[in-house]
């Protein structure tokens, strides 16, 4: 088990706001990642892909699907029960992203 993997509550503040989701994160001893990230308004469950761990550092990509499709990267750093990071595109630029670990 790493320190990453748990239940944790994420904000990611876009550009139509702050927005709350659910991210579950599990680690693999080959420091792979999988999981997935619900948004809690709409309920929109996003896969994680791609999923590798480094560490305290940890990165995805993920398809979103409304308002259209495109794939997000992801990138966070962990500091115990606490992460700062982002998420984005080129086109887009980067959302910033925090969460808490879910006790």
């Amino acid at each position: 088990m790493s320190n990453i993997d748990g239940t944790w509550d994420c904000i990611v503040v876009a550009p139509v706001g702050k927005e709350p989701h659910e991210l579950v994160l599990a680690s693999g001893p080959d420091g792979s990642l999988t999981g997935t990230m619900t948004n809690l308004k709409n309920g929109i469950v996003m896969p994680l892909n791609n999923g590798k761990v480094d560490g305290d550092k940890v990165t995805w990509t993920m398809q979103l699907v409304k308002p259209f499709k495109l794939t997000l990267n992801v990138e966070i750093e962990v500091t115990g029960d606490e992460f700062t990071g982002h998420g984005g595109t080129a086109l887009l630029g980067k959302a910033p992203m925090t969460g808490t670990r879910r006790t």
